[in-house]
């Protein structure tokens, strides 16, 4: 047998393989085809999964070949601006190595674009903003060209690396964070490895709850395809420790040790991840490390060293063809996940918005029964306004009068003056007269003080009012007294103390009713302006509510129009979905048609070369692999 014949047709055994993930991949992940320039490189689909200030992206410059000592230049760019404590992604970014150098994205001109650092920070500080506002729902991914100025000159390009970064989880913008978790499940299905990252000195991250994503609660049991990328590791003092100490002197007893400290947080994970664990440092705390010149500084580079090309090693295997039609046939799995996570969600935020507008709802309806409630009191108040100021402008009018009785918020009213004969024209007689028609005042007054005490101010004396209109009668009294004789001689004289009397009488009933309607008219005018406070109030109120009322339909509206929205967003999600796990749930079919035109293919080449028994031979040979490859990745198919 021609030993090279046979290492050239063995080096294409995987070819059908190859063609028919190209042809899953030209469905699911097109977007992962574009380049600046059109290359014959493999390429790795990796997605960087992690929470907020882990260091994914100082790690994922580092996976690139980026410089370390050039890292922070390019985080300056791909931050855009943004301040520690916020992920420095903030698009769904993957990140690749420029041929050239300048920066290059996807989004503008397919990637032929060039642009310098300051014009690359302004387009990505864009982006950021679209996000945080929550002007962007686009879920596609940017792929980001790295200036090849930036990379260390001996780096690995062996192989094409996609890194895909998601945006930071539990990011502090909101909008930022409900925007991630809509990516997460776009992306894993076709990924060749997902890298979860977490600080060593915060191995909770692995807890699902922690991943918030059921589509990675069970990363342990793929080792493939799931690696734990654990930064800071070097520069945590214990371990920095047992290094010095060499305890740790490989990446299995680095990952023993880690193992170790994973189960004091009772996390109850299976003691084959350690196989999929890597701890690393990156960037200026890796460089601030090893500035030394000693034990650790010499045992951490190589060890690192180790490690690193441990995991390009990884990457390397995760690309060989069946490997990736492992996670082709597990797609529908994956698509299914997705689809019931996205019914969840869609259910959680209905309930909460239903929730949200049946609340509001019940506010306005209270605010309306209290509304109308404040109108009803106006109107009492108006009317009751309108009843004081007639009940004012009559009290001025009023007259005095007599031989009525006394009524409420009246003036005071008299009985009419008895009738005095001129029988008996005498000083007592005129004496009992006078006290007589005394009195009568005196219990009008009292009589009138009955039906209006209530009006009469509490600091004030009711009897006050009779002091002065009296007066005139105690004098006249005391004229009458001092006379010696009973009896008249002259007519002109009693005549003149009769009308004496009759005028102190009648002076005295007009005092008395022009005091008794002051009275009465100050009550009615305090009663006035504490109605219109009252009426002032109560206005205040249904202007308020009216406003309350106003605002909050608008929010209900709002509210509505959200619902239609997420309605429709969730439909098409849906819609989108479906149609990925109906064709996902052909994936076999690829398999099969790429592997029935290999075996075709091969079954004519082997016809073609009759009469060379050596190439015969060959073809026979590879025509038995092929078929036990296909039956072997016949049996990754799961049970659906």
């Amino acid at each position: 047998m021609q030993q090279t014949f046979w290492h050239d047709i063995y080096s294409e055994r995987l070819l059908w393989a190859e063609n028919a993930y190209q042809s899953f991949i030209e469905k699911f992940d097109s977007d992962r085809l574009i380049n600046t320039h059109l290359n014959n490189k493999k390429q790795a689909s990796i997605i960087i999964y992690g929470s907020t200030q882990v260091g994914k992206t100082t790690f994922i410059l580092t996976l690139l070949g980026v410089d370390e000592n050039k890292i922070s230049q390019v985080d300056k760019v791909l931050r855009a601006g943004q301040t520690l404590g916020n992920s420095a992604t903030s698009r769904s970014s993957r990140y690749r190595r420029s041929d050239d150098q300048y920066w290059h994205f996807s989004h503008r001109k397919k990637g032929e674009e060039q642009f310098n650092d300051e014009e690359a920070l302004l387009i990505l500080k864009e982006l950021r903003t679209q996000v945080e506002k929550g002007k962007t729902k686009e879920t596609s991914t940017i792929d980001v060209f790295i200036p090849n100025i930036y990379f260390i000159p001996d780096a690995n390009h062996a192989v094409d690396l996609l890194i895909h970064d998601l945006p930071g989880i539990n990011a502090r913008n909101k909008n930022e964070n409900s925007y991630v978790k809509e990516l997460v499940g776009n992306y894993i299905s076709a990924a060749d490895m997902i890298f979860l990252v977490g600080k060593i000195d915060g191995l909770g991250f692995l807890k699902n709850e922690e991943l918030d994503n059921p589509l990675l609660s069970a990363w342990y049991f793929n080792s493939t395809v799931y690696k734990v990328i654990l930064t800071h590791s070097f520069s945590n003092a214990s371990i920095k420790d047992k290094i010095i100490n060499n305890d740790i002197n490989s990446l299995e007893s680095f990952n023993d040790y880690i193992f170790e400290q994973i189960n004091t947080m009772e996390l109850r994970l299976p003691q084959s991840i350690k196989e999929q664990l890597y701890p690393i440092e990156c960037g200026r705390s890796w460089n601030s490390l090893i500035k030394g010149n000693d034990k650790f500084t010499e045992r951490s580079i190589q060890l690192r060293k180790v490690i690193l090309n441990k995991l390009y090693q990884d990457i390397e295997n995760s690309m060989n063809p069946l490997s990736r039609l492992k996670t082709g046939y597990m797609l529908p799995e994956y698509l299914k996940q997705q689809r019931e996570k996205e019914i969840e969600e869609y259910n959680i935020y209905i309930d909460k918005l239903t929730k949200e507008i049946n609340e509001i709802d019940g506010k306005i309806e209270s605010k309306k029964t209290y509304y109308r409630e404040n109108k009803n009191k106006i109107e009492v108040i108006k009317n009751e306004l309108d009843d004081i100021s007639k009940s004012l402008k009559e009290n001025r009018k009023k007259k005095k009068i007599l031989s009525y009785e006394n009524k409420k918020l009246e003036p005071i009213c008299f009985q009419s003056i008895d009738y005095l004969s001129s029988s008996n024209k005498s000083v007592g007689n005129l004496k009992a007269f006078l006290l007589n028609e005394k009195q009568k005042i005196i219990d009008s007054y009292n009589d009138w003080l009955d039906f209006n005490y209530k009006i009469i101010e509490s600091e004030d004396d009711p009897n006050k009012y009779l002091n002065d209109p009296l007066d005139c009668f105690y004098s006249i009294y005391h004229k009458l007294d001092d006379y010696t004789i009973d009896r008249y001689f002259f007519d002109s004289n009693y005549d003149n103390d009769v009308s004496s009397i009759h005028s102190a009488i009648k002076e005295a009933q007009k005092e008395l009713f022009e005091a008794t309607q002051s009275v009465i008219d100050t009550f009615l005018n305090k009663q006035k302006k504490k109605k219109k406070i009252e009426e002032r109030s109560i206005s205040r109120k249904i202007e308020e509510s009216q406003y309350f009322i106003t605002k909050n339909e608008q929010h209900i509206f709002e509210k509505k129009e959200e619902l239609s929205s997420v309605n429709e967003v969730f439909k098409f999600k849906l819609l989108q979905l479906d149609e990925k796990i109906s064709n996902s749930r052909f994936f076999n079919i690829h398999i099969y048609n790429s592997y029935k035109k290999r075996e075709h293919e091969l079954t004519t080449l082997f016809k073609k070369s009759e009469g060379n028994r050596e190439k015969q031979l060959s073809y026979l040979f590879l025509i038995r692999i092929l078929r036990k490859d296909f039956l072997y990745i016949k049996n990754l198919e799961p049970l659906m």
